[in-house]
C-alpha cells in the first residue's frame, strides 16, 4: 500500500480533544470529532481541572482551586454556569459563548475569538496583534493588558483578579 500524504499541519493534539465538541483536528474526511458516542464523557480525570474546557459549558473546570486553594465557582471572567453559553456575551473574547464561533466556523480552527458586542470572529492570532481587527472597539487588543501598542483607544471593563469583564 502507498503511504499518503497527509494535508494538515504537524502539531501537539492532546488526548482531551478527542471528542470535545471542538473540531481541533481534521484529515482527509475525519476529525477528532467523528464517530463520537453521544455519551462521551467530558469530565474523566485527564480534563478535569487542566485550565481547558472539554465540556461544552466548562463543567470539568468548576469547583477547580487556584493558588490560594480557594475553588473556582465560576468561569475565567467570573461567568456563573447558568450564564455560560446562554448566548450573551458577559466576558471580553466570549470566553462564555465558545459554541458560537465553532458551530459558525467548525472547520476553521483557528476562528474561535468572538468580537465583543458583535457577531464577528477572527482568527486566534489576530488577538494582541496590535492591529484591531475588531471594529470598532478593537477589543481584540484590549485582552492583553500587558501589550503596549500605540494609540490604545479605551474601553470600559472591570478589572478582577486580572480578568477584564463588562460592568454588570
Amino acid at each position: 500500500m502507498e503511504d499518503e500524504t497527509l494535508n494538515h499541519k504537524k502539531s501537539e493534539f492532546l488526548f482531551q480533544q478527542i471528542c470535545n465538541g471542538s473540531i481541533e483536528l481534521q484529515i482527509r474526511n475525519e476529525t477528532d470529532e467523528t464517530s463520537c458516542p453521544k455519551d462521551w464523557p467530558c469530565r474523566i480525570q485527564y480534563t478535569i481541572c487542566d485550565k481547558h474546557w472539554d465540556c461544552l459549558n466548562g463543567e470539568d473546570e468548576l469547583n477547580c482551586t487556584k493558588i490560594s486553594d480557594k475553588p473556582f465557582k465560576t468561569y475565567g471572567c467570573l461567568s456563573s454556569l447558568d450564564k455560560v453559553n446562554n448566548g450573551v456575551i458577559d466576558c471580553l473574547g466570549s470566553t462564555d459563548e465558545r459554541q458560537y464561533c465553532v458551530s459558525l466556523y467548525s472547520n476553521e480552527l483557528e476562528r474561535r475569538y468572538r468580537c465583543w458586542n458583535s457577531t464577528q470572529c477572527i482568527n486566534i492570532p489576530k488577538v494582541c496583534d496590535c492591529h484591531k481587527d475588531c471594529l470598532p472597539d478593537g477589543d481584540d487588543e484590549l485582552v492583553c493588558p500587558w501589550m503596549r501598542c500605540a494609540n490604545p483607544e479605551e474601553i470600559s471593563f472591570e478589572n478582577i483578579d486580572g480578568m477584564l469583564i463588562a460592568p454588570a
